[in-house]
């Protein structure tokens, strides 16, 4: 089942992509792309791997995709 999580600094929002409606999944890629525009990363696994790969791209068709804002500070 395709997974998205979003994190945010308020939290993070869970978006199950194979049940999701149209109207969700385009609000979520619009939350997605407006990350990625402003230095966020993306971090993807098919089913059964343990590792993530972190990416400056979002690949729909990974089983879990967690989107975290760019870090900032020190």
């Amino acid at each position: 089942m395709p997974l998205l999580k979003i994190m945010d600094r308020t939290g993070h929002s869970t978006i199950d992509l194979s049940t999701a409606t149209k109207v969700e999944i385009d609000e979520a890629m619009a939350r997605v792309n407006t990350m990625l525009a402003s230095g966020g990363r993306v971090a993807t696994r098919k089913a059964g791997e343990t590792d993530y790969t972190v990416s400056k791209t979002f690949d729909p068709t990974k089983d879990d995709s967690l989107v975290f804002p760019h870090n900032v500070g020190g």
